[in-house]
């Protein structure tokens, strides 16, 4: 599930965590300009995990939590999408020479 927070002011605490990327990001966002009244960020993050399985190298395996406990969504691995590509790119270049020997 995704977790929410929002933060109204520099001293807030942050979640736990976070990237020290995102750290830095949402801590120059509260800062205070002159002359402002309030300021809110809402921040909303998902916890999940990339799983690699050696016998399954052509997908990567997606785990989050989920409404009845983990969730897993399976996506093409890069080297799956890279293959795909260049099949489908030789397909093109196949096509492109029977057009022009036409």
């Amino acid at each position: 599930m995704w977790e929410r927070v929002t933060l109204t002011s520099a001293g807030d605490p942050l979640p736990d965590g976070l990237d020290p990327a995102h750290i830095e990001a949402v801590e120059s966002a509260l800062v205070p300009l002159q002359g402002e009244v309030a300021r809110r960020v809402d921040l909303g993050r998902l916890k999940l995990a990339a799983v690699s399985i050696p016998d399954d190298p052509d997908h990567v395996f997606y785990v989050f939590p989920g409404r009845d406990g983990p969730e897993v969504l399976p996506i093409w691995s890069r080297r799956r999408s890279l293959r795909v590509a260049a099949v489908v790119a030789g397909v093109v270049v196949l096509v492109l020479l029977v057009v022009a020997l036409v």
